[in-house]
């Protein structure tokens, strides 16, 4: 039987980003409430330690095209890179374009979603807002 390509949650999250170091805190999408920070076992953090970005704290994350509302939980899976790592991989805040880019990525219980990223209050950005779609 496929997966379920319903979306379990949506909605918008603000990320701390904290100069010179990786945030303390990060949105954990596996629990009861998705989106909520806490302070360990998170799936997206905030990072500024060399420039802004988001860790992926599983490490498995791939770019997509558009914006995360628009996807479909296939079209994450057909991207995301196989196996499984546990080192978090860095996703850039920005782009030429200023903050941009939507990726897909597994949380720590290996659910699939994506987010997009919204805005910063560029040029040091103290927090980053982005949209996600977690699927069931």
């Amino acid at each position: 039987m496929p997966p379920s390509s319903k979306a379990r949650w949506k909605g918008t999250v603000t990320l701390p980003l904290t100069l010179n170091a990786n945030s303390d805190v990060g949105a954990d999408f596996d629990g009861k409430d998705p989106g909520r920070l806490v302070g360990v076992d998170d799936d997206l953090r905030g990072d500024y330690s060399a420039s802004a970005a988001v860790m992926v704290m599983t490490g498995r994350a791939a770019e997509a095209p558009g914006d995360a509302g628009d996807l479909r939980r296939s079209d994450c899976e057909k991207r995301l890179p196989p196996g499984v790592t546990q080192n978090p991989v860095s996703v850039p805040l920005t782009r030429s374009n200023g903050v941009s880019g939507t990726y897909c990525f597994t949380t720590t219980e290996g659910r699939t979603a994506a987010f997009s990223m919204v805005s910063a209050n560029l040029p040091l950005p103290d927090a980053v807002t982005i949209k996600v779609v977690l699927w069931e």
